[in-house]
């Protein structure tokens, strides 16, 4: 992505909560529960993924998108 991606977390009633704003080239590492999927946004607000975590250590990547 070449703009923000917001990183929020699916709540247990179904809404999203803000987490963090990361821009380009920026990471963060965070640990969450298998029963939290998160949801990345870019900055028009558009969903570009839904992550669900494994029991295991996981890793989310975002590529720029082409085109």
């Amino acid at each position: 992505m070449n703009e923000a991606a917001t990183l929020y977390w699916i709540n247990f009633q179904g809404n999203l909560v803000y987490y963090y704003t990361l821009g380009t080239g920026q990471e963060v590492r965070m640990n969450t529960y298998v029963t939290h999927p998160w949801v990345i946004r870019d900055g028009s607000s558009r969903t570009v993924v839904v992550f669900l975590p494994r029991r295991t250590a996981s890793r989310a990547v975002i590529y720029p998108r082409i085109g």
